[in-house]
């Protein structure tokens, strides 16, 4: 939450800073204080040095006096000296407004995301499902098993008994 004036400025500082991983500054702008306004200069640094502020930023402002422009000054200025200052505020309301449409996109990525997962929830529970039936079926043919051996034992046994000559 920043003051009028700072919003758009200041996160773009920040922005930079964080990229280029070095100190940022901008220079004269006009921050709507209670029923006023001031210039200031915003520098913002990165902080990487070891310790327990590593990774955070500090953002440092300074007053500076407005910039006293004469009347016959501001009539002469050529609509070429304006055209950067509008190229930047095109560019800035681009980019506010792709950031305006970014929690669409999230929460529509959001919705897809849980229906995926509910999708994966639900195919999950029918493989523990089968499982439990596998598990269940070997269970009962290892039983099948041990009694086919205890028939076959019993049987050799008596196959045994009546190959051995019968002694009288």
């Amino acid at each position: 939450m920043a003051r009028e004036g700072l919003r758009y400025e200041l996160a773009d500082t920040f922005k930079k800073a964080l990229r280029q991983k070095e100190s940022v500054a901008a220079h004269g702008l006009k921050v709507g204080t209670n029923g006023g306004e001031q210039c200031v200069d915003v520098t913002v640094q990165r902080l990487d040095e070891p310790g327990p502020l590593q990774g955070l930023v500090m953002i440092v402002f300074t007053d500076v006096a407005a910039p006293v422009i004469a009347q016959a000054a501001v009539g002469r200025r050529s609509l070429t000296s304006s055209a950067p200052r509008l190229a930047e505020l095109e560019q800035e309301l681009l980019q506010v407004r792709g950031e305006a449409r970014a929690p669409r996109r999230n929460a529509n990525l959001q919705e897809e995301l849980r229906s995926a997962n509910e999708e994966l929830q639900s195919t999950n529970e029918e493989m523990q499902s089968t499982n439990e039936e596998l598990t269940t079926s070997k269970e009962e043919m290892q039983s099948m098993n041990e009694e086919l051996h205890t028939v076959n034992n019993e049987l050799q046994a008596k196959v045994d008994e009546l190959s051995r000559p019968a002694a009288t």
